[in-house]
């Protein structure tokens, strides 16, 4: 049992891994093609001032949340909130992520979010492999333990009925 343990350890949990991660990968790809592919920035118009840069903190890329305008291909206008740059006053205007029909998205998954994701997929499968493994071989080693300790009991029941008695 050990030898199937040790070989499902060296060759299943990396297959189960692998598998994971390829399996997350091509549809995490495949999601971010098809949110690239539907999702566009258009302009917003703010609808308050951003707040002002914290001082002391690195300043060049402050953005804050805030209340934002955009108009749709259908001609309305949509509100929701958008990051903007620090001290941008309200009337200015920034980048809003939208859908088909002009509803706030978010932005497409990046090539780096599609490989934390993946790299995420290969760990979890491993260890998941691993779970399983360990509870698998626990439960086949318990129901073996019982079986021997049947047979033991059963077979001490018959010794142990003569034990000690001297042959006439």
């Amino acid at each position: 049992m050990n030898l199937v343990t040790a070989a499902l350890l060296l060759l299943g949990v990396p297959a189960a891994a692998i598998t994971t991660g390829a399996v997350v990968h091509t549809t995490a790809r495949a999601a971010a093609r098809d949110q690239r592919a539907t999702r566009h920035t258009v302009p917003a118009v703010l609808l308050e001032d951003a707040p002002s840069a914290v001082p002391g903190a690195s300043g060049t890329g402050d953005r804050f949340p805030v209340k934002v305008r955009w108009g749709t291909p259908g001609g309305t206008d949509r509100t929701g909130t958008a990051k903007a740059a620090a001290d941008s006053p309200r009337g200015s205007t920034t980048a809003v992520w939208v859908g088909p029909s002009g509803q706030q998205a978010s932005a497409p998954m990046s090539s780096g979010q599609v490989a934390s994701l993946t790299a995420v997929a290969v760990t979890a499968g491993g260890v998941l492999a691993i779970a399983l493994l360990v509870t698998v071989r626990g439960l086949i080693r318990r129901a073996t333990d019982r079986r021997r300790m049947a047979e033991w009991e059963q077979e001490w029941s018959q010794v142990g009925s003569t034990w000690g008695r001297h042959p006439a």
